[in-house]
């Protein structure tokens, strides 16, 4: 009874219109994350290639701290790009070196 209820339940055109609208915000949704994670994933390369071996210092911390490293870059553009704190994340970087100041902003209008 209750495969035979649920048949009918889906034949109905009210529940199959929203599994249509369920299926376009699917992939409105898909597209919009490949999207994000592409360029997380070559901003995060464009950084740690950048970054790799600087061994300059500011305020007593490495200016390449979350940049140093493919994973590391990674993660910090991944917060960068998701949450509000991408300012902690990149202000060494940009205090140092205000050209890459351009990377940060180009950065952050395509994932904001």
């Amino acid at each position: 009874a209750f495969v035979s209820r649920s048949g009918f339940l889906w034949l109905l055109p009210g529940v199959q219109s929203l599994v249509a609208c369920f299926r376009v915000v699917t992939t409105e949704f898909v597209s919009i994350a490949t999207f994000l994670a592409g360029t997380l994933v070559v901003f995060a390369w464009i950084c740690s290639l950048t970054f790799q071996d600087n061994d300059d210092m500011y305020q007593g911390a490495l200016v390449s701290t979350g940049l140093d490293t493919f994973s590391h870059a990674l993660d910090t553009m991944f917060v960068s790009g998701t949450t509000i704190s991408f300012v902690q994340r990149l202000l060494p970087t940009y205090t140092m070196y205000r050209s890459s100041g351009l990377l940060w902003l180009v950065f952050l209008v395509l994932v904001h």
